[in-house]
């Protein structure tokens, strides 16, 4: 096609799908994967939903 270059943003989504079910299907437990998670509050830094959801202000009815 011409590109450069190719971004799959599902990609980690993807890896992290399959080393979950992975370890599900070895050990019958996911609980090994909780010291490696991210907490919602951080995700939610990481992913930027502050800075996302701004515009909504401007929709929510004022007191």
């Amino acid at each position: 096609m011409g590109f450069p270059i190719a971004i799959s943003p599902a990609a980690p989504l993807y890896a992290a799908a399959k080393a979950a079910g992975d370890l599900l299907r070895e050990s019958g437990d996911l609980r090994p994967c909780t010291e490696r998670e991210v907490g919602f509050p951080a995700f939610n830094r990481m992913i930027g939903l502050e800075e996302l959801r701004a515009p909504e202000a401007g929709f929510s009815p004022r007191d």
